[in-house]
């Protein structure tokens, strides 16, 4: 409706593509695929070694960490930008700044040498502010 421009061959290819269920099949795909990744992640996460709780998601592609009382979330969003490393911090969700020692990460991302080594660098600042 914004737009008049629509290319008539993208316009066709979806038609088909959702016609022939090729995107039941894609889905299904990326479910398996977001549910072998978060297993990776949290594996992962878990062998960080600081005593941490970790989510258990039912759908979606994020993990919770539940980090030491007192451990500043915030802190850990600034050094991890130092290294490259975009985070949340549990506070960004909350309107009265609660959560401060939760933190959410991302686990669309494919889990490459990079993004798992990320992680475990990830998991050295929170050591060090432990």
């Amino acid at each position: 409706a914004l737009s008049l421009g629509n290319s008539k061959l993208t316009e066709e290819t979806l038609t088909l593509f959702l016609a022939r269920r090729h995107f039941d099949r894609h889905l299904r795909k990326l479910r398996k695929e977001s549910r072998i990744r978060i297993a990776e992640f949290r594996k992962r996460i878990l062998a960080w070694p600081v005593d941490i709780r970790v989510s258990s998601p039912q759908g979606g592609f994020w993990l919770w960490l539940e980090l030491p009382a007192g451990f500043d979330a915030l802190e850990l969003q600034e050094r991890a930008l130092k290294r490259g490393i975009s985070v949340s911090p549990g506070t960004l969700f909350s309107p009265s700044g609660g959560y401060r020692n939760y933190l959410r990460i991302n686990c669309a991302l494919p889990s490459t040498k990079s993004i798992l080594g990320h992680l475990d660098v990830l998991g050295a600042l929170v050591a060090d502010m432990v």
